[in-house]
């Protein structure tokens, strides 16, 4: 059944029927698209490491030719414009304006690659760069690249419309798992924590202390769920905030962020090497830093008179992250309203890698008064913003080792735990790999060691979507002789199967490995090296093998070959040192995390915000 469908008029198909490039990241696009009248000889340019699989040597593969270098160059190009910008705006008003601009021109990196990707000479002829949008938000994200924008008035340039439906897809988010399932992992601290945000009925069951308005769901948050019920402070959902209407100041506040920064972005963007695309990435991001600055001035107000109205008793702000706009104004009126706004980790990533989060823009200290964490931070640099306070509460429920005999059977198999998500249309730089270049090493580890090592394997992808083809790492799996995982659901509820873990990069993923007690194997991938400090911890604690490393492949295979008696017996020798990574590194071993946040939580509603913030 197709999800996709072609818009296109008499006007148009005339156009693509002399185009001489497209660019296009799925086969079914380039199907319609070839139906509509574009030439088969075309020249075809894609991002997608699919579409490239199935035509082979006939396609031009966007970004193979950037290194990790390169990549991460680009990125540390507009960590530095963001925290110029601001630093640049943080006198002006509304509160919270300089945070929420410097963010959105942190995200524009994706203008600057996208553009870097695009080849100059295909604008001397006609060249179709469809515009694609999904059914919702978050599919148009990950689908659309920046192209037809960079690109929107050139003459030569045709842009029909495609559409997909994310209901004729296998999923876009990943499906949740069964109640049970999520009872059984998070216990009675989740429910209490869903009944409070569902039942307004709760308003009257008591008389509470305090009041907790909750953006997202952070799982530390969801472990304290009884405990803040037993501790009297209601959770209540913070709810959507929507701007206020368009205000005469507001355009002329855009003007002023504009003259402020607009030679920081073009200094930024001169990476670019062509004049037209430079000129084109510099209108869009000029026009992103205004149009943010106009609509959080309207989140501002509506965010005032939300909050203002809420009831006069101890309240506070809470998120596992607070990023976007509408956020940041409603985090600043909690504390200009004397409330303070609190955070919650999701996991040990910034503990670990140099790559993820290093920007100080999008760390907690910038918005929250209070900071739950899974353990103590590395030092860090000096940041121009008072630091906030934290509390080490350890891991989340879920993190907790299952037992590896009962109920749940005894772990067979190798199971590969796949991180290595693609970039598509929307995600950020630090992923340090273009999509193709991801792609071939990912394939790489499947044919030449996992495919080689004597075992059976087990290849259970990243439940997330990021193109519509099926990916070729996991055909290449197939072809040798790995079994597949299809299940789109979460590794939490699977981690009790394989008796050794193969994973790789950063994130919640390796903390959460890690804490299982399993034989582990840490691939540090290309680009995203493990913290100076950390890699000598990690060494004496797991299994690990350097990608770059010469005898990368050879080492790593000939590890895996061996019995896996012999594996658990080395494992079990680096006990006491793995002790001391994951209590240092991963989670504290705090005996009663959920406690000790519901109590931290009290205090803090009871003696409001302090501070400054911006």
């Amino acid at each position: 059944m197709s999800a996709s469908l072609l818009q296109i008029d008499g006007e148009e198909k005339l156009a693509l029927s002399e185009c001489r490039a497209v660019y296009v990241n799925n086969s079914e696009h380039l199907d319609l698209l070839y139906a509509a009248g574009l030439p088969g000889d075309c020249a075809i340019r894609t991002a997608s490491p699919a579409l490239a699989w199935r035509l082979g040597g006939d396609v031009d593969r966007l970004g193979a030719e950037l290194t990790s270098k390169d990549i991460l160059a680009l990125l540390e190009r507009f960590d530095a414009l963001s925290q110029q910008v601001f630093v640049t705006l943080r006198d002006l008003e509304p509160a919270g304006l300089a945070l929420s601009v410097a963010t959105a021109v942190w995200r524009c990196q994706r203008i600057a690659y996208d553009a870097l990707l695009f080849r100059q000479e295909d604008l001397e002829a006609p060249v179709c760069v469809p515009k694609v949008t999904g059914s919702t938000a978050f599919l148009s994200l990950t689908l659309d690249f920046e192209w037809h924008k960079l690109l929107d008035g050139h003459p030569n340039v045709t842009s029909p419309l495609i559409t997909v439906d994310a209901g004729k897809l296998p999923y876009v988010e990943p499906p949740d798992s069964s109640w049970l399932n999520r009872f059984a992992l998070n216990g009675l601290g989740a429910v209490f924590f869903r009944a409070q945000l569902a039942l307004p009925q709760l308003d009257k069951l008591r008389d509470w202390s305090g009041r907790l308005y909750c953006q997202r769901d952070p799982d530390l948050l969801k472990d304290a769920g009884l405990e803040l019920y037993k501790a009297g402070i209601r959770l209540a959902p913070a709810g959507r905030l929507k701007p206020d209407p368009e205000a005469e100041d507001d355009a002329v506040l855009a003007e002023t962020v504009l003259s402020r920064i607009e030679d920081m972005i073009a200094e930024t963007l001169s990476i670019i090497p062509d004049p037209g695309m430079r000129k084109a990435a510099n209108g869009l991001v000029r026009s992103e830093a205004q149009a943010t600055a106009a609509n959080y001035a309207r989140l501002y107000r509506s965010a005032a008179r939300k909050v203002d109205a809420l009831p006069d008793m101890p309240s506070g702000f809470a998120s596992s992250t607070i990023a976007s706009a509408a956020d940041i104004a409603t985090a600043v009126r909690f504390q200009q309203r004397g409330w303070p706004v609190v955070t919650f980790s999701h996991g040990a990533t910034r503990r670990i890698s140099d790559n993820h989060d290093r920007n100080f823009i999008l760390h907690e200290d910038v918005t929250s008064d209070h900071f739950f964490t899974f353990v103590e931070d590395a030092e860090e640099d000096e940041i121009p913003v008072e630091r906030c306070g934290k509390t080490v509460v350890g891991a989340p429920r879920f993190y907790k080792s299952r037992p590896r005999t009962g109920l749940f059977g005894k772990p067979e198999g190798v199971w590969y735990i796949s991180s290595g998500l693609y970039m598509a249309g929307s995600d950020k730089l630090h992923r340090a790999m273009s999509d193709h270049a991801q792609c071939d090493f990912e394939t790489r580890v499947m044919t030449e060691i996992l495919g080689k090592c004597g075992k059976q394997v087990t290849v259970k992808p990243y439940p997330a979507l990021r193109y519509l083809d099926p990916d070729p790492v996991l055909e290449a799996a197939e072809q040798a002789g790995l079994e597949i995982f299809r299940s789109a659901g979460d590794l939490r509820y699977h981690i009790h199967k394989p008796a050794l873990l193969i994973t790789s990069r950063s994130g919640s993923t390796i903390g959460y490995c890690l804490c299982q007690d399993k034989p582990m194997v840490y691939i540090e991938a290309p680009g995203r090296p493990l913290r100076a400090d950390v890699r000598p911890v990690f060494e004496e604690a797991v299994f690990v093998f350097n990608a770059e490393a010469a005898d990368f492949e050879d080492s790593m295979r000939d590890f895996l070959s061996k019995p896996i008696t012999e594996i658990e017996a080395l494992w079990k020798d680096k006990a006491a040192a793995r002790r001391h990574l994951v209590d240092n590194y991963i989670a504290a071993p705090v005996p009663n995390g959920p406690q000790l946040t519901a109590e931290r939580l009290a205090d803090l509603l009871d003696h409001g915000h302090r501070g400054s913030r911006p």
